[in-house]
């Protein structure tokens, strides 16, 4: 446990801290809000402070005892006890920050008393505290702090972002094929199923040929027997027409077994034709499972080569160095904006992460912009040197619009043949008032005279001059709205006969209005100023209105209750 400093969680709520440790005097106690020293707190007793406001950052009450003695010994004097133990105790609490210093500081020291956090006795144990102002790293080894490392984050979580894009590009090409395959799989077997019912078909085709066959030569047969019957004898007639009816009888068999056959032989036509077109089913399904593969490997491909950008895009400026000179040694990207790299050696060159001013201390780059991919070299004249890039060149601006409108253009031939207007020769616009019109003209219109007052608010007022100085100036008397007027060759003066607004009359003015007047707001009369109504009750001096006394009542009521709020200020200070 320390002795000489004592820290606080904050917790946005308390305000009230214990001071754990003695101390010789107050001023050696210090008291920081987030590493930062305050001055915002009061002792409330020796042993407790409070702080003006609650804090959220983590509070640190520390003791520093001054290392210059506090007690001066001369020969002579007498020695009292107070004076031996306060140099005694100033030694003492000089030690004890001595060693809370190197006790809590970053350490190798492992398990021992009043550890808090054991260290391993190899590694460096910061016990769970924050490593402040740590420089950029700039060496393979060097500790990286958050600053830089956040700098990179965007790049790498874009490339990550990117990875996983591919990847789950692959992904749904293989779902693809895979269906794809499983399609082929299924025309496949309906290709060997139609197949089968095509053979039987014709099977059964080949039956009833072979049937009408046996039909039509029993039916032959018949024929001839009747026919012997016929010849031979009457008596055999009935026989003979027996004979015909039978073979008539097969003849329609043979027919009907005929048509049979041709019935079947169309069926197993209509499955050979079902089965080709399964078959060229099957085909395109098998092509589209190879696509698919082709595509699910394709995107696994591109997958990896997103996820290797990052390391070909240091290796491409390694091999930009390499071959721009072999004696160059690339260290890696560099932010311009920092300090450059302390004790450079020749040839140490960085590639530059984005646009920008190079810090002062890039001897031969100060203030210059560099562009971002540029590589800056240290030379053996001891100064850094942009390689330059495309960006440098005074074509870089150039664009391929630019380059279409040129074509275009030079594709009209020759301009000064083309008849174009150079001077002003319409009859219409010369004779009009607007043709006189010049630069200097619109110069005046655009940049009006100084010294004339902005019209915003001033509805209703009128512009005066003292000579020298123009002004705005409102209508005495107004609260409705208007100007007042000259009438009847500006004989009569015009004014309303109400006053509802409240209106301060200007120093050094004198005010009139035609009466009678119906007064509802306050008009206030500076000293040395009269407001008079001709025709009509109303008006008064300075001395006799004495600035209305309810102006008056309101303006020490307010100035009653500021002198309130300083007292209150200078008691809490």
């Amino acid at each position: 446990m320390a002795k000489s400093y004592v820290t606080y969680p904050g917790d946005g709520a308390t305000t009230t801290y214990a001071v754990t440790f003695p101390y010789l005097a107050k001023l050696h106690v210090h008291v920081l809000i987030g590493g930062v020293e305050t001055d915002k707190y009061i002792w409330l007793t020796p042993s407790s402070i409070q702080l003006e406001a609650p804090a959220s950052d983590t509070i640190t009450i520390i003791r520093v005892t001054p290392t210059e003695p506090i007690v001066d010994f001369t020969d002579g004097s007498v020695l009292t006890e107070n004076q031996l133990d306060i140099a005694t105790i100033q030694s003492l609490y000089v030690c004890e920050e001595t060693q809370d210093a190197a006790k809590y500081a970053l350490s190798n020291v492992p398990d021992g008393p009043g550890e808090e956090v054991p260290g391993d006795g190899l590694n460096w144990n910061a016990k769970n505290l924050k490593i402040i102002n740590l420089m950029n790293g700039t060496l393979p080894k060097d500790a990286v702090n958050k600053e830089q490392l956040d700098a990179l984050l965007p790049a790498i979580e874009e490339d990550v972002r990117r990875a996983e894009e591919a990847a789950n590009a692959a992904e749904a090409s293989a779902v693809v094929a895979e269906s794809a395959k499983n399609s082929a799989l299924a025309s496949a077997n309906k290709a060997e199923t139609e197949s089968i019912k095509a053979k039987n078909s014709a099977d059964a085709a080949k039956v009833s040929e072979t049937n009408a066959n046996v039909s039509a030569s029993e039916a032959n047969a018949s024929a001839v027997e009747a026919a012997g019957y016929a010849v031979n004898s009457k008596d055999y007639s009935e026989a003979a027409k027996a004979s015909a009816d039978s073979a008539k009888d097969s003849e329609v068999r043979a027919n009907q077994h005929a048509n049979d056959a041709k019935d079947s032989a169309n069926t197993a036509g209509d499955h050979a034709t079902i089965a080709q077109n399964a078959k060229k089913d099957a085909q395109a399904s098998a092509s589209a499972a190879q696509v698919a593969e082709g595509n699910a490997a394709f995107s696994a491909n591109k997958a990896e080569q997103s996820a290797n950008k990052a390391a070909m895009h240091e290796y491409n400026a390694q091999e930009i160095v390499d071959n721009f000179n072999p004696a160059l040694m690339f260290k890696g990207t560099v932010d311009i904006t920092l300090p450059a790299p302390s004790m450079p050696e020749n040839g140490d060159t960085y590639l530059v992460e984005a646009t920008a001013v190079a810090h002062s201390s890039w001897s031969g780059l100060s203030g210059t912009e560099v562009l971002m991919d540029s590589l800056v070299v240290f030379g053996d004249d001891n100064a850094w040197h942009n390689t330059g890039s495309v960006a440098d060149q005074p074509a870089n601006g150039i664009t391929q619009e630019d380059i279409n409108n040129w074509n275009e253009a030079y594709g009209w031939n020759d301009h000064s043949k083309q008849g174009y207007i150079t001077t002003e020769n319409d009859p219409v616009f010369r004779a009009s008032p607007a043709s006189s019109i010049t630069d200097t003209d619109i110069t005046k219109w655009n940049n009006p005279p100084s010294g004339l007052p902005d019209q915003t608010g001033q509805k209703d007022n009128y512009l005066r001059s003292t000579g020298s100085v123009a002004y705005w100036s409102p209508v005495i008397g107004g609260g409705g709205g208007g100007l007042a007027s000259l009438v009847a060759n500006d004989c009569i003066y015009l004014n309303r006969q109400e006053i509802v607004d409240d209106y301060a009359m200007p120093t050094g003015f004198n005010g009139m209005t035609a009466g009678p007047i119906t007064q509802t707001g306050d008009v206030y009369i500076p000293e040395g100023s009269e407001w008079s109504i001709v025709g009509g009750g109303g008006g008064g001096s300075s001395d006799e209105l004495t600035q209305k006394v309810e102006y008056l009542e309101d303006k020490v009521y307010k100035m009653e209750t500021l002198l309130r709020q300083i007292g209150k200020q200078t008691e809490k200070g």
